[in-house]
């Protein structure tokens, strides 16, 4: 699987038209395809590993224990 991947260290280098010009280029790519990448965030990996470790935690639950954090009504802001 291939998306785009949007670097914010080169965001953060960037002068004020730059980051105008990236944050229009994130527009179009969120509103085409809803997903992208992010690098040189400067979140550490094992602060990475360890949300994906929960997610998978989670996810290993009886249906029973997910149905619990449910929504409290369609269209809440949280999927």
């Amino acid at each position: 699987m291939s998306f785009p991947v949007f670097d914010l260290a080169a965001f953060e280098r960037s002068d004020a038209d730059g980051k105008r010009q990236m944050g229009r280029e994130v527009d179009l790519i969120c509103r085409a395809s809803g997903f992208l990448a992010v690098q040189n965030h400067g979140i550490p990996d094992d602060v990475i590993s360890a949300v994906w470790q929960a997610a998978r935690d989670f996810f290993d639950l009886a249906p029973e224990a997910k149905d619990r954090v449910r929504a409290p009504y369609p269209g809440y802001p949280y999927g």
